[in-house]
């Protein structure tokens, strides 16, 4: 049992490893980066099945039951999500690759990807769980990134940046009422 879960420790961290060297090959264009992200996605990928399969043989020799059967179904389910998140980190690396040095526009287009399957995905559970009826799960993603997408669409219409500092000071400082010290 012990075993396991350092198993999947081990495997969480592999998989947050993999999506800050995939974020980092974004950022700094680094295809070299992005090929291993992509090695190393079949590490994540083996890791995840011999864990289903310890935790398989545990289940069918040992017959757990209780706390111990809980925490087995538990850690297959976050096997299976991890893997997903190391996928995840794998499209990023793909997407560098393929780029051909975007940079960071490509980092935010790939947040916002990531982000709209979280919550479409997000959606789907609650739809499946029945918090939530089955037109709102299917839309939420939709309808928590309009309000963005729409004003990102008109920063880009007025020729807005959006990443100037100094821009985003003087909003904070309006919205704040802050005045800059004057220099002496």
């Amino acid at each position: 049992m012990h075993e396991i879960k350092d198993d999947v420790l081990l495997l969480s961290s592999i998989v947050e490893n993999a999506v800050m060297e995939s974020v980092l090959a974004l950022k700094e264009n680094d295809s070299s980066r992005s090929r291993q992200v992509l090695q190393n996605d079949l590490t994540i990928n083996r890791k995840r099945y011999e864990i289903e399969t310890s935790i398989m043989v545990l289940i069918a020799t040992q017959q757990p039951i209780t706390h111990d059967l809980r925490t087995l179904a538990a850690s297959l389910g976050v096997c299976t999500e991890l893997e997903r998140i190391g996928d995840y980190a794998k499209g990023i690396a793909t997407i560098n690759l393929r780029s051909g040095g975007l940079g960071m526009p490509a980092v935010v287009a790939t947040f916002f990807f990531i982000l709209y399957w979280i919550i479409s995905f997000t959606g789907e559970k609650y739809t499946a769980e029945g918090v939530l009826p089955a037109w709102q799960g299917m839309w939420i993603s939709s309808a928590v990134l309009l309000p963005l997408g729409i004003f990102l669409t008109y920063k880009a219409t007025v020729d807005a940046s959006l990443l100037d500092v100094d821009a985003w000071t003087r909003v904070f400082q309006k919205l704040f009422r802050i005045h800059p010290e004057p220099s002496s």
